[in-house]
């Protein structure tokens, strides 16, 4: 049948409050629980990795070793540059005695005396640089990385990461929020995760910040990353799952 006048005014207003409700956007993305405030643990020259001296994920104490890198290239430089230092220190003084009988000798102290400068230099180059070839830890906390064999006798450059050690207190959820989504994200906004190892229930937290640019994930996603700080939970470090923004 019609609709009489009342009918259609009682739509109307019912479209009215409808249109004036807002619509609560959401958006499903990758999670994974990473440390809050890690120290990176950067290969401080170029080399080859030796040993990894602790397991993935593992407890560590400050002044602990961590990584050592192959010595032998390092020893033998250290080596000839102390040689080095010794046969410039011994021209030094010779040239240094023999001044003593001939004034137009002073030349050859000059010259004598910067070799042995350059060749000192050289010698306390290398030295700290064989001190850095055993890295220790910074700080107590956790060792994260990957696998031990990825690491393990490969040659990497200086800066080039190696660990991280971290408090496994301090947590933070790194969230990649496809682009596509086009999804507005207000600092402290709410964020709801769901572990793959614990999906029957889920973690809350607030946003802290969101990249301003997107960029490609490993998986060649683009995506902004946004950071949220657990609120409910300590969930561990390296878990993975989904999360609802």
């Amino acid at each position: 049948g019609r609709f009489g006048p009342k009918e259609r005014k009682g739509a109307l207003i019912a479209g009215v409050l409808v249109a004036l409700c807002p619509v609560q956007m959401s958006a499903l993305a990758p999670v994974e629980i990473v440390a809050a405030r890690p120290f990176v643990i950067a290969a401080p020259f170029s080399g080859v990795i030796a040993r990894i001296h602790v397991p993935p994920n593992a407890p560590v104490k400050k002044g602990q070793v961590l990584v050592s890198f192959d010595d032998v290239k390092l020893s033998n430089e250290l080596k000839l540059a102390e040689e080095k230092r010794a046969v410039a220190k011994a021209r030094a003084e010779r040239a240094t005695s023999a001044a003593f009988g001939a004034a137009e000798e002073g030349r050859e102290i000059a010259i004598a005396s910067a070799e042995y400068d350059l060749a000192e230099a050289e010698y306390k180059f290398a030295s700290e640089v064989m001190d850095k070839s055993t890295i220790k830890a910074p700080r107590d906390g956790m060792a994260i990385y990957g696998d031990r064999r990825d690491l393990e006798g490969r040659a990497i450059n200086v800066g080039d990461p190696i660990l991280q050690v971290a408090d496994p207190r301090g947590t933070s959820m790194r969230i990649d929020l496809p682009a596509a989504e086009q999804l507005a994200i207000p600092r402290n906004g709410r964020v709801k995760v769901w572990l793959d190892a614990q999906p029957l229930w889920a973690i809350e937290g607030n946003v802290q910040n969101a990249s301003y640019q997107a960029r490609q994930t490993p998986e060649g996603v683009l995506a902004f990353a946004v950071n949220a700080r657990p609120v409910s939970a300590k969930p561990r470090i390296g878990s993975r799952g989904t999360a609802k923004l």
